[in-house]
C-alpha cells in the first residue's frame, strides 16, 4: 500500500471523505483556471478552495 496524497483534488477528496465529517454534505472536483480545487458543501456554505493544504 501506499501513503495517501493530499497534494492533489482526488486524494484531498479521499482524505476528507476518511474523516467523516458529520458537518461536510459533499465534496467535490471544482475546475478553474488557475488548477483544479475542491468545492466543499455544508448546511450553511459551499467553500470554493485551490489550496490543499488541511493545516490552512
Amino acid at each position: 500500500g501506499g501513503a495517501r496524497r493530499i497534494d492533489t483534488s482526488a486524494g484531498m477528496i479521499e482524505y476528507l471523505r476518511q474523516a467523516h465529517l458529520p458537518a461536510v454534505k459533499s465534496i467535490e472536483i471544482w475546475p478553474n483556471k488557475y488548477g483544479d480545487g475542491l468545492i466543499i458543501t455544508t448546511e450553511h456554505y459551499e467553500i470554493y478552495t485551490t489550496l490543499l493544504e488541511p493545516l490552512m
